[in-house]
C-alpha cells in the first residue's frame, strides 16, 4: 500500500528531490519524443540547482510538492501575461506514482492558489506527442485552444498544444 500523499509548499531543501522526480518523469514521458540529448539539455537548463531554488523562493510563483515518505511530485504556476490568466509552469509525478491521483491533487492545489490570487483562467502547454499528458488535462476539463511549434535546445522542433480552463 502506498503512503498517503501530502501537498505542501516547496522549500529550498526540496531541490534535489524535485530534480530526481523531474529526471524520472522526463525519461518516462519524453525520452521517445525528444531523445536523450534534448532531455539532458532540458535538465541542464530548467532543472539546475539555482534555477529550481530561484523558482521555489520567487514570491510570484506557486511551487508545491507532493510528499509521501519522500517527494513524489511537484507543480508550479503563476500569473501569465494574459489578463486574469494563470499559467501552469510545471507538473510532474514520479512514474512509480502515476495513476494514483497525485497529479490531480497537485493540479487542484495550483488551481486553488491561482484562484485565490483573483485569476479566472488557467493555461498550459504540452508536447503534442505527449498523449498521456494531453489525456490528463482533457479529462480534467481543459480545452485545446491553440497549437504552435517551438525550437528546443538542440535545434529540434516539436509541436505544442495549448490548453485552457476556467478557474471557477
Amino acid at each position: 500500500m502506498s503512503s498517503p500523499v501530502t501537498i505542501r509548499a516547496a522549500e529550498p531543501e526540496d531541490v534535489a528531490a524535485i530534480q530526481r522526480v523531474a529526471r524520472a518523469s522526463y525519461e518516462a514521458a519524453y525520452l521517445e519524443i525528444i531523445g536523450q540529448e534534448e532531455l539532458e539539455a532540458a535538465m541542464d537548463a530548467w532543472y539546475n540547482r539555482e534555477k529550481v531554488r530561484d523558482a521555489i523562493v520567487n514570491p510570484e510563483t506557486v511551487y508545491v510538492v507532493a510528499e509521501a515518505d519522500e517527494v513524489v511530485g511537484y507543480a508550479s504556476g503563476g500569473d501569465a501575461s494574459e489578463v486574469a490568466t494563470g499559467e501552469l509552469y510545471s507538473i510532474y509525478v514520479h512514474p512509480d506514482w502515476w495513476g494514483k491521483g497525485v497529479g490531480t491533487q497537485l493540479l487542484s492545489t495550483i488551481e486553488a492558489a491561482l484562484r485565490e490570487q483573483g485569476l479566472s483562467k488557467l493555461r498550459l502547454e504540452v508536447f503534442a506527442e505527449n498523449d498521456v499528458g494531453r489525456a490528463f488535462y482533457e479529462a480534467r476539463g481543459f480545452e485545446r485552444v491553440g497549437e504552435k511549434e517551438t525550437d528546443l535546445f538542440t535545434g529540434q522542433v516539436v509541436g505544442i498544444v495549448v490548453y485552457a480552463t476556467a478557474l471557477d
